[in-house]
């Protein structure tokens, strides 16, 4: 039920008593998102639900709450839904990412304050794909598979990409996005395969808080694998039927 304000001697109508009850017990009325969406102050007390199949964000902004308000907010789409501070200030101990079935509860402290007390799922939650936004890379008619999954702030990507006649990797930085903005320095190994020739050794690196893409290097084609070129195409030649492969973990802001 979205927060009303009852007077002395008021009578209910069994709708609202209804809604209270459902209120009480955790539910609610529920709003169903498809897009982004900016919270307002009818959505006090309710819960909304996002179910979209791409990224999408709730944004909380200040002024439309008081303190003691509280939002549940609930991702039902396969795309991750992410709470965000427009004008409001937003903290967590969990995850502001909220991916497919993921949700919690919006606190308001003050009408420009809240805390997401994120619902923490117990151990590692399901396999997760999404689309990332790579530089330096066009998947053409390749395959391109990205996948992650959560548990609590810690994440694990896993990427495969084999090229096809229309793919292309590009000379300098090469790039995979993450699912989440990082929060600190995180590396991962993989490899890249030249089709029936040999394969290198890559180094998959999160440079640091704010990072929201894996910066990907080759070992360099030698017994010490100590050294690693500048981009990957200095490595090899990419063509039809080649691949790219690699896994990382890291922590998400």
């Amino acid at each position: 039920m979205a927060k009303q304000t009852f007077t002395t001697g008021q009578v209910l109508t069994a709708a609202q008593m209804t809604s209270l009850q459902d209120t009480a017990m955790g539910g609610g009325n529920t709003t169903a998102k498809t897009t982004s969406y900016v919270l307002v102050a009818a959505d006090a007390g309710t819960v909304v639900a996002m179910n979209a199949a791409g990224a999408t964000t709730i944004t909380v902004n200040t002024g439309l709450f008081a303190a003691g308000d509280t939002v549940t907010i609930q991702n039902r789409g396969a795309g991750v839904c992410t709470v965000t501070a427009g004008t409001a200030t937003v903290v967590t101990a969990g995850s502001l990412a909220l991916a497919q079935n993921e949700g919690g509860i919006l606190y308001f402290t003050a009408t420009g304050d809240a805390v997401f007390y994120d619902y923490v799922q117990s151990g590692p939650g399901t396999w997760t794909t999404y689309t990332p936004t790579n530089t330096g890379i066009t998947v053409g008619n390749g395959t391109q598979t990205a996948r992650y999954v959560k548990n609590g702030k810690t994440v694990t990507v896993s990427y495969s990409f084999t090229l096809g006649s229309t793919s292309s990797v590009a000379a300098g930085n090469v790039e995979i996005g993450l699912p989440s903005t990082a929060n600190s320095f995180a590396a991962g190994v993989g490899y890249a395969y030249d089709l029936g020739i040999r394969t290198f050794q890559i180094l998959a690196a999160v440079d640091g808080a704010g990072t929201t893409k894996a910066l990907l290097r080759p070992y360099k084609a030698d017994v010490t694998f100590t050294l690693y070129d500048s981009d990957l195409t200095a490595a090899m030649t990419f063509g039809n039927g080649d691949s790219i492969r690699f896994s990382i973990t890291y922590e998400e802001q």
